[in-house]
């Protein structure tokens, strides 16, 4: 376990971690905006344990953790910048597990495992998560929170979460409909 803020600078970009297992944890006990990265603006502080700004990385059978806990986001990932990919990865939160934050920003997400209880998936950027696992957990509400504001070279709007292939699941103590799909985080 490498329990450490960890922060993958935008200049940094082509880094590729691969662990053996999913049991590589990189864990922190963080809650949103305590941290500000050097060269990082405002908007895109620190907020998850592990936060990647840089374009073209890559990370395999890892598991990114926020040991926060309850009541308050603890990010386990904040991906911000563009042609990242995850495979075999797990991603532990309650809250705002996962940030596919900037829009104009693409994500790939194949066989990973994603749990969390309230908007544990969310952002302005493009995911696609393939063949994934997603697990609620008890005392959640909503699974997906994406918010649209990105735009293509033509002017036309894009961003979203697609799922492809992935499964829904409840863990032990979640009551039957008491998780929802999705709803829009906010207005762009």
């Amino acid at each position: 376990v490498y329990d450490e803020f960890l922060a993958v600078p935008k200049n940094k970009t082509g880094i590729r971690l691969h662990g053996q297992s999913r049991d590589g944890v990189v864990a922190w006990n963080d809650a949103v905006g305590k941290r500000i990265i050097p060269g990082v603006s405002e908007k895109e502080t620190s907020v998850a344990a592990t936060n990647v700004f840089a374009d073209d990385f890559h990370a395999e059978r890892m598991t990114f953790q926020n040991t926060r806990g309850r009541g308050i986001q603890a990010l386990a990932l904040q991906a911000c910048g563009d042609r990242q990919s995850f495979r075999d990865c797990a991603f532990r939160s309650f809250q705002d597990t996962l940030l596919c934050r900037n829009p104009g920003t693409r994500q790939f997400f194949s066989e990973c495992l994603i749990e969390g209880g309230v908007d544990f998936i969310y952002g302005a950027g493009t995911a696609l998560f393939d063949s994934c696992s997603i697990l609620c957990l008890p005392g959640g509400r909503w699974i997906l929170a994406p918010s649209s504001r990105g735009t293509r070279a033509d002017g036309t709007p894009f961003s979203g979460l697609i799922l492809k292939n992935c499964r829904i699941l409840r863990a032990a103590g979640v009551p039957d409909a008491s998780q929802f799909f999705l709803r829009p985080w906010k207005d762009g």
